[in-house]
């Protein structure tokens, strides 16, 4: 029994010394502010977090969450972030939208779910976002809705 525990004793010293600390420290969380303009939303302020590490030539990339305000809704996203030189880089994003007071293109409090795709380059970026209906809507409108949108930051 003693030397069971010596065992286990030597394997977790060793597993110790092969994990240190600063391969962990790669890790770290960045703030992404932004402003995004296009519909429905009209208008957004923007926040969000990405967690991330140095992923070969990759400066910076991993999961990421974002919650937009704007006037004529708001938006909470999550998904995948990768950046590049010259304050670049591409998201993935599943995102679900509310509408309120006047949106664009869109009736006041509807609620739509999709994915999105946005490219950065120079902190100006173009996102398209494929969003379903999901409640809100009259009964037999079920037409997923495209969109474009334009931004600054995330």
């Amino acid at each position: 029994m003693g030397s069971r525990v010596w065992q286990s004793a030597a394997v977790i010293v060793m597993l110790g010394s092969a994990c240190t600390e600063r391969a962990f420290a790669q890790w770290r969380a960045e703030m992404l502010p932004g402003l995004r303009f296009g519909p429905p939303i009209k208008t957004g302020a923007a926040l969000g977090v990405a967690y991330g590490k140095r992923m070969g030539r990759v400066p910076f990339a991993g999961p990421i969450a974002l919650a937009e305000v704007g006037l004529g809704g708001a938006r909470g996203s999550a998904g995948y972030f990768m950046a590049g030189p010259f304050a670049s880089g591409i998201e993935v994003l599943g995102s679900a939208l509310r509408t309120w007071g006047e949106p664009s293109q869109l009736e006041p409090n509807q609620t739509l779910a999709g994915g999105e795709l946005r490219v950065t380059f120079f902190l100006v970026n173009v996102g398209v976002a494929m969003l379903h209906p999901v409640a809100g809507f009259p009964d037999d409108d079920h037409r997923t809705r495209y969109y474009l949108n334009i931004g600054l930051g995330i």
